[in-house]
Parts: structure tokens; C-alpha cells; sequence
């Protein structure tokens, strides 16, 4: 630009349209598609970017929602029919991007019924990394009163019963209350005796795409065994995004048969490669992916799927 060599010409186009996380990650279809066809947009003549901007539906704003943004070399017409060219795509995928939530005994049964692979369980209602306590039992309830086996939960914020398994040690079964101890919206704290596998100080290299090589600390921890069942309790609230974290306690995920994280999106990059199937769980929660949930005040109206009849372009 400054040397002259291209003209930028803008063109914005916001879309009546509001999604949540789960759908909004690109390394999942129908986002991995639509980023793919547009880095091709981008590499035609003349166009010299193209962005998709899915929005943070949680914030209670005017301009929350989707919205793209193409720049064209001087070129306005170009950079207006690409924008909706573009925006016109994510119009059309509007229903495939609202998130299809599972209740977990379904997912045990398909487990079941699916004995080889690990199948991930994307708990993003209890999704420290959008505020929630981390701290959710619903899913490891069902799987313990199904018996079910190869089953893993983390990671689990639980400082007080960290500091029981480690005062007890390894070994030892302790008489646990795990979980639902910061609010009654995520469940009830499940008591349970529960053997002590594993102790470790939570720290670890992450060796998947994100932070790769960054150290990370997940605090005093422990994995406890009920059943066919591990849990991982923490002492601090961290998303489960990447496998690390689980083989630094012992547990190999590829080896596991069912994998609950605490996690919306994130953990996709380096533990999503090791899935056979991923669900996105129907649990209560904070940070429940469903606009039911939420009473908004501020926001643009009409918008989809808050408001079912609208129309893009007006």
C-alpha cells in the first residue's frame, strides 16, 4: 500500500446470523469447508483477502454475529460480489452451524455399540475457558451408574479432593465427594469411594499444535479410579486441550474408549485427531451452546436462530 503497488477496496457484509462455539471451529466441517473455499477466493485475481468473522455469542452487543470482509486491488465491484458471494455461503450453512447436542447415554451406548476408537464428549457447558466452575458431574454420574468401561473424565476442578488423594496417597481408597461443589447448576457432587491411581504436580510441556512447547500447570492433581471410569481432578480450572495433560498422569487417551473434556472447541487441535466420533454434550451448564439459555438485551433483532423468519439479503 504504502509503495503504491495495490489499492484496497472494502467490502463489508454483516449477516443477520448468530452462532455458537462448537460449529465454529475450523478444524470441523461445515467451517473447515467454507475457510478452505475461502483461501481459494482469496487466491483468485484481484482479491487480496478474505475473512470470515463468526462472532462471540455470549456478548451481549449490538454487532455480535457473523459477519466477512473482502479486499479487492482496486477493484469495487469485484470486492462487493465477492462479499456476497461469501457472505451468501454462510447464509446457506445457517442451519448445519447451529451445534446438535447428545445426552451422554446415548453417547455411552454408541460407545458401546463402537467399541473401537475413542469417542469424545465435548462438555462445553462446563467450559472453564468461558468462565464455567470446571467443576460439572453430570456425565461422570451416568457413566458410573452404567458401569461403563475405558471411561475418562477431566479435567475435573476439585482442589479438596486433590488434597485428600494426596494425603491419603497412592493406593489408597478414599471416601471422595467429587465435583459440584461452586454452584447447583452443573450437578451435584457425586460421593463415591474411589481408588487412587495416580498423583502428579500438573505440570507439563504441550506437545499439541496449541502452545506447542509452552510449559503448563494444571496444579496438584490426581486420577481416581470408580469403576471403569478415571478421573482427573485438578486444583486449577483448565480446558483439557491437549493429550499431554493426560499422559503426564498416566493415562493414554488413545487407549481409552470414552473421553469427557471440558471443553468447547479447543481441544480439537491436538486430542480431536485421536477421535473416532466427537459429540457435543447436552449438559447444563454456564456455557451451555444453546441460545435458550440466554436472554439477550442488546443484540440486533432479527437475527437467526433467535428469530426463525429472516431473511439475508433484506
Amino acid at each position: 500500500m504504502i509503495r503504491g503497488e495495490v489499492k484496497p477496496v472494502l467490502a463489508y457484509r454483516q449477516l443477520p446470523m448468530i452462532t455458537m462455539p462448537p460449529k465454529q471451529c475450523t478444524l470441523r466441517d461445515p467451517m473447515q469447508s467454507l475457510m478452505q473455499g475461502m483461501f481459494e477466493m482469496e487466491a483468485e485475481p484481484g482479491v487480496l483477502t478474505a475473512t470470515v468473522s463468526m462472532g462471540f455469542p455470549f456478548a451481549d452487543i449490538t454487532d455480535a454475529g457473523v459477519s466477512v470482509l473482502v479486499t479487492a486491488d482496486g477493484d469495487r465491484q469485484l470486492a462487493n460480489s465477492k462479499a456476497d458471494e461469501l457472505a451468501g455461503r454462510l447464509w446457506q450453512l445457517r442451519e448445519e452451524l447451529q451445534p446438535e447436542l447428545t445426552p451422554v447415554e446415548d453417547v455411552i451406548r454408541f460407545a458401546n455399540e463402537h467399541p473401537d476408537g475413542l469417542v469424545i464428549y465435548a462438555d462445553g457447558s462446563d467450559n472453564p475457558g468461558g468462565g464455567a466452575p470446571c467443576d460439572g458431574t453430570v456425565a461422570l454420574r451416568v457413566m458410573i451408574e452404567a458401569d461403563f468401561q475405558g471411561g475418562v473424565v477431566g479435567l475435573l476442578c476439585d482442589p479438596e479432593t486433590v488434597e485428600m488423594a494426596h494425603a491419603a496417597g497412592v493406593g489408597a481408597v478414599i471416601e471422595a465427594r467429587i465435583g459440584g461443589k461452586v454452584d447447583n447448576r452443573h450437578g451435584s457432587p457425586v460421593e463415591t469411594k474411589a481408588y487412587v491411581r495416580t498423583l502428579s504436580d500438573g505440570r507439563f510441556t504441550h506437545r499439541g499444535a496449541m502452545m506447542n512447547n509452552f510449559p503448563g500447570d494444571f496444579g496438584r492433581s490426581a486420577v481416581l479410579v470408580i469403576g471403569g471410569v478415571e478421573v482427573v481432578v485438578s486444583s486449577y480450572r483448565k480446558q483439557l486441550l491437549d493429550a499431554e495433560m493426560l499422559r503426564v498422569v498416566g493415562i493414554s487417551p488413545e487407549h481409552r474408549r470414552l473421553l469427557v473434556v471440558k471443553s468447547a472447541v479447543h481441544f480439537h487441535a491436538d486430542l480431536g485427531p485421536l477421535a473416532s466420533h466427537i459429540f457435543d454434550a447436552d449438559t447444563p451448564g454456564i456455557h451451555r451452546p444453546d441460545f435458550d439459555n440466554f436472554e439477550f438485551h442488546e443484540l440486533r433483532r432479527p437475527i437467526y436462530p433467535l428469530d426463525r423468519e429472516v431473511a439475508f439479503p433484506a
